[in-house]
């Protein structure tokens, strides 16, 4: 990034009046959060206006809430209702994925018993009441499915009992899940991918990089589209890599687009050894020109601010 750069100046050093000055006196003109109100946000610089065009982006999936925020960037999906900010659409989904060409081609062969192995590699604490409902639904489905998940930390018991049991409630026993201890290590956690036949997604707060991991090892991906920005996330994903069919609307839909795709053992041999490369042609991995419609996006920010302030300047002349 540094490289990149015509100049780098750290603002960590500084409290939010102090950065908010230092924006402005090197005459930013458009300033970007992309944090929102997660852990070491520096919302309080935008709270000061530092710059005339303030627009927040890809970190925080809900409205910043602040009066001096202008803009949210988005692909046109999102509820205007939900955020105070205006809502400035991109003509594409609005994140990019850049997929690791040197991991290895899957090595996935179907399990010789038959076992259908449905997975999720999410953090357990997007394993949601609701998740658990969604999955219990599929695996009620699917009677010769198993779930494989995997721990993110070293120690996870409780989340171990709190999905197990939830499962259990439901009708699934905890004969039928498996838990992958954490091992550190990118590549191996990649492998893993192999192990599965078809991926889950959580609700309401959908996978991210997950599901385009999932996708670029040759899995397909199935998600259920809800009503705000971060239930809708994985709907996204799926959309610009080219499986809009992978997107259900509803629990009914979810489980019978999951069952599909269990059942059609040749479908998904097909997609282990084509996926990764129709992904990287398509949008969500066309880092190019996202970057030509953010640069877009910031100049015509910029211009519907001067226009508007030049229109101000008149006024009070006249």
């Amino acid at each position: 990034m540094r490289l990149l750069a015509d100049d780098w100046i750290p603002l960590g050093a500084l409290n939010d009046g102090d950065a908010a000055e230092v924006v402005r006196k090197h005459e930013i003109d458009v300033l970007m959060d992309t944090t929102g109100h997660t852990a070491n946000c520096r919302l309080g610089i935008f709270a000061r206006r530092a710059a005339p065009v303030q627009v927040s982006y890809i970190g925080y999936f809900g409205t910043t809430g602040l009066t001096e925020m202008d803009w949210v960037i988005s692909d046109g999906m999102r509820d205007a209702g939900y955020f105070r900010e205006g809502i400035w659409k991109l003509r594409r989904f609005p994140a990019c994925y850049r997929g690791d060409w040197s991991l290895p081609e899957s090595g996935w062969t179907p399990d010789p018993r038959g076992t259908v192995w449905l997975g999720s590699f999410n953090r357990y604490m997007k394993i949601t009441e609701e998740t658990l409902e969604l999955w219990a639904a599929v695996m009620r489905a699917i009677p010769r499915a198993k779930l494989l998940l995997e721990d993110r930390h070293v120690d996870e018991r409780d989340a171990h009992e709190r999905i197990t049991r939830g499962l259990e409630r439901r009708g699934v026993s905890a004969e039928r899940v498996e838990l992958e201890a954490y091992l550190a290590g990118h590549e191996r956690h990649m492998k893993l991918y192999d192990r599965i036949d078809v991926a889950l997604d959580t609700v309401p707060y959908n996978s991210g990089t997950t599901a385009c991991d999932a996708l670029w090892m040759g899995v397909p991906v199935v998600a259920v589209e809800g009503k705000c920005v971060a239930s809708r996330m994985a709907a996204g994903f799926l959309r610009a890599a080219g499986h809009g069919e992978w997107v259900a609307r509803d629990v009914a839909e979810y489980v019978r687009i999951v069952r599909e795709l269990a059942l059609d053992k040749e479908l998904r041999k097909k997609l282990r050894a084509s996926q990764r490369a129709e992904m990287a042609r398509s949008e969500l991995c066309d880092a190019a020109r996202l970057a030509r419609e953010l640069e877009g996006a910031f100049e015509g920010m910029f211009e519907k601010w001067d226009r508007c302030h030049a229109m101000v300047r008149e006024n009070s002349s006249a």
